[in-house]
């Protein structure tokens, strides 16, 4: 009698464990409320809560009954790990990096060295994975012991399995191959007008961009963050500002938010091609393409045409996600990942996105200071890191107590967003002190809205209203104090820099973008954002016309 009390009790507790394991996946992959029994909130998660102790309760209760492992049982066992296999890694994704789809993930794997995933999962990522494994071992071991000890599981697991790889990622895929989304015809090549100047600035002004990594303006919106967004708050205020600039798929990476404010597209999937082939001739011609994105003209090259040198430095590796293949494509003439050059090869502070910010700012000034010795106008690029998920990466020096604690009160990214202000004040100084402010505009932006990090609980409240953070200052036309309200996407980005330059475009248009300082309704005017994210997800004719040599 006693045993079999505690074999019941055992058995209940494997019901639990895999509804809970259960759980976990639902909420990643279907993007649920956390709330498990709030049917006011939260009530597919409440109801699916309820269904878990339910079946718990019954584990407890019915008799015990042994089921050897029948040819039923081995389908289903195998059903259910290829369930795993699809949802697993993609829920992981979910979890910690926030972007889940097919086309992305696959793009990331043939963009990326294995060896450089494999740093980054074990430096940053190893408590997660070790978590994730842990669960999804706990997970197969209680389904496969349940389906032994208690024979109604067997149908219930096999109906389980089967929904989850139909409603996996991968079948996702599938299905929007075989069923396009209607809303792919509202977005087409005839909305892809390539860049025309049709008037030129009495003076062309230097060009200065600063790529803030994952540091939306939403932190201003948030008590544990406002005051450590106070530096470029007042940035935001003084300059040209850009309030209303959502987030569409293929700029939701810091390799996408690139190419979407610079070439006026979003960073399309070209299936498994590996832009590391790029870096030869060889390689460009076993794919059938002169170079990264050759039906675009992106910044680069117009302002390269214009007769602009230009340099790009970031503090990691230029060869993540191709980087440096795309900007050398597009006409940047010095492109510098510092994590990779030996000089900074034992750098205090860095860590696995780069060197401290510190460095990428000093080696910053020496590029600006070689360009203005030139005599043509210049565009610097610098991209930063220490706001980066999941806790941001403190410089050397940098020192920083928020007045209001986040709810995670180990989070660093208050500090790391006052600091990353604080060098760019610094970085404004010594630009007026080389008498370049007068003749130089200098954009800052976010690459993207930040992934889950130790601030989500804070972000994920203002829920669609996050924004990105996009400032012009001393932009031509006496644009400083402006602020624009109108909805815009990445893309929108690359026109109005190009305008803020003084040069003007035929219709503000620049590729898929259209310029806020012209009068020409956006792509998100227009169609509004949910259409546009929709219409240019995976967007096959716009994806065979960037890929494809003009």
């Amino acid at each position: 009698m006693l045993i079999s009390a505690a074999l019941r009790l055992l058995r209940a507790v494997a019901m639990l464990l895999f509804g809970a394991g259960l759980i976990q996946h639902a909420i990643a992959r279907f993007e649920l409320p956390t709330r498990l029994l709030n049917f006011t909130v939260a009530p597919q998660t409440a109801i699916l809560t309820t269904c878990v102790l339910a079946a718990t309760a019954l584990a407890l209760v019915l008799p015990l009954v042994r089921r050897a492992p029948d040819r039923m049982t081995r389908v289903v066992a195998i059903l259910g790990l290829v369930a795993l296999v699809l949802v697993v890694p993609f829920t992981f994704l979910a979890t910690n990096f926030g972007y889940v789809d097919f086309e992305t993930v696959m793009m990331s794997m043939a963009d990326n060295r294995a060896s450089d995933i494999v740093d980054v999962a074990v430096k940053d990522f190893a408590g997660p994975l070790a978590e994730t494994a842990l669960t999804t071992l706990l997970l197969a071991g209680s389904g496969w012991w349940l389906m032994r000890r208690m024979p109604a599981f067997v149908p219930a697991m096999g109906a389980l399995a089967l929904f989850a790889i139909v409603t996996s990622q991968p079948s996702a895929a599938l299905y929007r191959l075989i069923f396009p989304d209607p809303a792919l015809k509202m977005v087409s090549g005839k909305d892809l007008v390539a860049p025309e100047i049709v008037a030129m600035p009495a003076t062309k002004r230097n060009l200065v961009i600063i790529y803030l990594e994952s540091l939306e303006r939403s932190y201003r919106d948030i008590p544990a963050s406002a005051d450590a967004f106070g530096p470029l708050a007042a940035l935001e205020d003084r300059g040209f500002s850009a309030r209303n600039l959502a987030q569409i798929h293929g700029t939701h990476y810091s390799a996408a938010g690139l190419v979407a404010s610079q070439c006026g597209i979003p960073l399309l999937p070209r299936g498994l091609t590996d832009p590391k082939t790029f870096a030869s001739s060889k390689g460009l011609t076993q794919h059938g393409i002169s170079r990264f994105l050759p039906g675009v003209t992106c910044l680069g090259d117009l302002l390269s045409a214009q007769g602009y040198e230009s340099a790009y430095v970031n503090g990691s590796d230029t060869e993540i996600f191709a980087i440096g293949n795309f900007l050398k494509d597009h006409g940047i003439g010095t492109v510098r990942g510092l994590k990779t050059e030996p000089e900074f090869a034992n750098v205090e502070g860095t860590n696995t996105w780069g060197v401290p910010d510190t460095v990428l700012f000093d080696v910053g000034l020496q590029e600006l200071d070689r360009l203005a010795a030139r005599d043509a106008p210049f565009a610097l690029m610098l991209f930063t890191a220490a706001t980066h998920g999941p806790g941001g990466y403190l410089d050397p020096g940098c020192e920083y107590t928020p007045p209001v604690k986040p709810r995670r009160a180990d989070s660093l990214m208050p500090a790391t967003i006052y600091c990353t202000g604080k060098l760019i004040e610094k970085f404004l100084s010594d630009l007026a002190e080389r008498g370049l402010a007068d003749n130089t505009v200098v954009v800052l932006m976010s690459d993207h809205l930040a992934m889950p990090n130790t601030m989500a609980s804070e972000l994920n409240r203002l829920g669609e209203d996050r924004r990105n953070y996009f400032v012009v200052l001393n932009g031509a036309g006496q644009i400083d104090g402006v602020r624009s309200d109108r909805p815009a996407i990445m893309p929108d980005i690359y026109p109005t820099i190009v305008e803020s330059l003084g040069f003007k475009l035929k219709d503000g248009a620049g590729n898929l973008g259209r310029s806020l300082l012209s009068p020409g309704p956006t792509l998100s005017e227009r169609l509004g954002h949910d259409i546009v994210n929709r219409a240019l997800f995976g967007n096959p004719d716009l994806r065979r016309l960037v890929w494809t040599d003009m």
